[in-house]
């Protein structure tokens, strides 16, 4: 029977099930971090990480560090490492270049004369693609190459491979040399081929021409393929290889080494094909030959402010962008207001433009956000290759930050808690001096048997400066949301007010429980007008945990 009453005609039983007051709030995300900075590989798409070796796979590696030229220096993976190795599960990463100037390295691949045939490029611009290499070589063996696209000229098919294995005919057989394979209007057709005169299942091989044709030709937009099996001379092996990273193909043209490479199904994940002027075998190489000519480019803050508009839909509470303060921090300022005003809350974590303490002040009279914190001093870092000190800005600083931020619960203070991957500061700030920072709204770090933070707060001068309240008030607006997501549609039915009333309730008394809330008040209201636009207005006044302040949050729910 089903849960809802349709009609109650007939006399009986009818039963309808009201399930609303079983509902309750699910998970809800805390610690996911979105970092927008340049790399040397990867597109425009955001990549959604879990590890730093995943994050060095989709956007390369570091790069060397340029002390003179700090801010020029690739930025994106060196802040995922500080972010990973801080405690963060989940980051949205999103590499930012100018397409106009970046540049994809590329190689030519010659034929068998020696002559230009096909131009590869590393599917992503960047200087990731230098390290790119490739081998041509014989094969070692015969092997099958299977659904190739075969292309149609004046009647008849042409197959690309030089030589085709013909098995050997048995007595008053004719032997099979392939399969071909006809898609044509949603039907698939297969036919063997042969070199006997084509029938309704086969068709004709000419060996001479490497081509076969049909008794009855297919349509013109239908997709033909064939399969057979190619001798070891008609081959060649070609090999990839980008650091750990190895793709293997063995063809008998540069037309089917272009459709291996864009299978839609397995594409490869190193190159694509830029241009094919010429076919047949691709000439053998000596040793594996590098790629060349790849950019990295540079990025404006134009390119960076459409990376954080991609950001916006994102399920992130804490932001990252790893430039100086003062070139992002009307962007960034922006970001979390528009994230907010679309029920994304969030908080940018950023690092101030200097070490000196003179810069940081004036840093702090350019801000004064409940989402914003800033971070200083900068940090020093061992580079394990060279084993030179690098002097790191403090927009790194802050991306070992936002880790720490994401490893903790929304109740747990960042106050004293120590940072990792951080060997020294470029500043080690007196009494004085830190006193000054912390009472002006700077979350500054100190050595104190490791690197620790002095104090978690925002930039706010008002009643959100501990980070803490931040994300407890964003964790309740976000809770709220998803419980009462549920009953939109239905808020002009009184029962249905109470049961979302009751799911609030049960989703507040558990933050009590645990320890984000040491008391609240709830109050569900809807006036005859509301009732009728379907409207309710939830009020919650909320005191958490070592705050004083009591803080109210309004929602209307429609």
């Amino acid at each position: 029977m089903s849960e809802i009453i349709t009609e109650t005609i007939l006399p009986g039983t009818y039963i309808q099930v009201n399930a609303e007051g079983l509902l309750s709030v699910g998970p809800i995300a805390t610690g996911n971090v979105g970092v927008v900075g340049t790399a040397e590989k990867g597109g425009p798409e955001i990549q959604t990480l879990s590890g730093f070796e995943e994050a060095r796979a989709r956007f390369g590696e570091m790069g060397e560090w340029d002390d003179g030229n700090a801010d020029d220096n690739l930025t994106l993976v060196r802040s995922l490492k500080l972010i990973f190795d801080n405690g963060a599960g989940t980051v949205y990463g999103r590499r930012v270049f100018d397409p106009a100037k970046a540049v994809a390295a590329t190689l030519v691949v010659a034929d068998e004369s020696s002559a230009p045939a096909m131009v590869l490029e590393a599917t992503t611009p960047g200087a990731w693609g230098n390290r790119l290499q490739l081998r041509i070589e014989d094969a070692e063996a015969q092997e099958q190459v299977n659904n190739e696209a075969v292309v149609r000229g004046n009647g008849s098919f042409a197959l690309s491979a030089a030589k085709l294995v013909e098995p050997p005919a048995a007595t008053g057989e004719d032997p099979v040399v392939g399969t071909v394979t006809v898609r044509s209007n949603g039907l698939v057709n297969r036919y063997q081929m042969v070199k006997s005169a084509a029938g309704t299942q086969t068709v004709r091989y000419d060996a001479a021409a490497r081509t076969f044709t049909f008794a009855t030709q297919p349509a013109a937009a239908a997709e033909v393929y064939a399969s057979y099996r190619v001798p070891r001379e008609s081959l060649r092996k070609v090999t990839l290889r980008y650091g750990n990273v190895q793709e293997v193909y063995v063809v008998p043209s540069l037309s089917y080494l272009q459709q291996a490479l864009s299978d839609p199904g397995n594409p490869s994940t190193l190159v694509r094909v830029k241009q094919r002027t010429a076919d047949g075998l691709p000439a053998r190489t000596a040793t594996f030959t590098a790629f060349a000519n790849g950019v990295n480019g540079s990025a404006s803050t134009a390119q960076f402010e459409a990376a954080l508009d991609g950001l916006l839909e994102q399920n992130i509470q804490i932001l990252v962008v790893p430039r100086p303060f003062s070139e992002i921090a009307s962007r960034v300022l922006a970001h979390v207001e528009r994230a907010e005003s679309l029920g994304r809350e969030r908080i940018a974590v950023v690092g101030a433009d200097s070490s000196a303490v003179d810069r940081i002040m004036a840093n702090t009279n350019d801000v004064a956000d409940k989402r914003v914190v800033l971070v200083a001093p900068g940090l020093t870092t061992r580079d394990g290759e060279t084993g030179r000190t690098m002097r790191l800005p403090a927009y790194y600083t802050a991306a070992a930050v936002a880790g720490k931020i994401s490893s903790l619960a929304p109740h747990i203070s960042l106050t004293n808690k120590t940072l990792a991957g951080i060997d020294g500061l470029q500043a080690e700030y007196n009494y004085g001096d830190t006193k000054a920072l912390v009472l002006n709204r700077v979350l500054a770090l100190q050595r104190k048997r490791g690197i620790r933070v002095v104090k978690g707060i925002s930039t706010d001068d008002g009643a959100f400066r501990q980070i803490t309240l931040r994300r407890i008030v964003d964790y309740v607006k976000e809770g709220t949301r998803q419980g009462a997501n549920q009953y939109i549609g239905l808020l002009n039915n009184r029962r249905v007010r109470e049961n979302l009333r009751t799911t609030l309730d049960g989703f507040l008394a558990d933050l009590v429980v645990r320890e984000y809330l040491t008391g609240y008040k709830l109050a569900v209201f809807a006036d005859r007008p509301m009732e009728i636009r379907g409207e309710v207005l939830v009020t919650m006044d909320l005191q958490p945990t070592f705050c004083i302040d009591v803080i109210r949050v309004v929602m209307n729910l429609a």
